[in-house]
């Protein structure tokens, strides 16, 4: 049991450290566009 809430809580910090990764890389992607403008 402590195991399965382990590996759930790793799932879970690598899902949200992809997801915020993505929206910095997104942010700084229009921040360049923008830029451009």
């Amino acid at each position: 049991n402590l195991k399965d809430a382990a590996q759930c809580v790793g799932a879970l910090g690598i899902s949200l450290s992809l997801l915020y990764s993505i929206s910095v890389e997104t942010a700084f992607q229009s921040l360049a566009a923008l830029q451009v403008l």
